[in-house]
């Protein structure tokens, strides 16, 4: 003998099993999301230290201060700047790289044209020459007067808490004259 099935019946079994199936999913999500979020507040794991990673250098003797290497820089405000090395500077009175003219001719003829090359009087024939890093364009103008005519104190060079570390620096493929190579840090 055949049992016959009633169609509405077998219809509300099935979409009852499924419903309690649902909830009890969204339940278990539920808890399991609170237990994510618990766990998303305790800290992280420390990261395994970085190799110490190789960073742009400009070599001085080979740099022309052309400024093309800050200019392809992909980081805002370019990693290349002005630096001078106070060991070699002289602290004149008349900087090659601060003044275009002699600063009794016309004293408001300076070099830079962001004003980041800082003069600053130490004593009455003794000056210091100090770069502001924020508002140096690496364009080169201070440096290649410097080399020029002066004791070559002031030269571009990569700063490494700027450098974003680049795989393919484009800084380094700007330079015609490969002053621009990776070195140790």
């Amino acid at each position: 003998m055949k049992k016959t099935i009633d169609r509405r019946a077998a219809l509300a079994t099935i979409f009852g099993s499924l419903a309690a199936a649902c909830v009890a999913g969204c339940a278990g999500t539920a808890t399991k999301g609170e237990k994510d979020s618990a766990e998303l507040e305790k800290p992280a794991p420390a990261a395994p230290p970085v190799p110490e990673a190789k960073v742009p250098k400009i070599n001085p003797k080979l740099c022309k201060a052309c400024g093309r290497c800050a200019a392809a820089c992909t980081k805002d405000g370019s990693a290349v700047k002005c630096e001078n090395k106070f060991k070699i500077c002289g602290y004149c009175v008349y900087c090659y790289g601060y003044f275009k003219e002699s600063p009794e001719s016309n004293p408001n003829a300076i070099v830079c044209p962001t004003g980041a090359l800082v003069r600053r009087q130490l004593e009455k024939f003794r000056f210091e020459y100090s770069i502001n890093i924020t508002k140096c364009i690496a364009c080169g103008a201070c440096v290649r007067n410097c080399v020029a005519h002066g004791n070559k104190s002031l030269r571009l060079v990569v700063k490494k808490e700027l450098c974003l570390g680049c795989a393919e620096c484009e800084a380094i493929k700007a330079c015609p004259y490969s002053a621009i190579s990776r070195q140790k840090a």
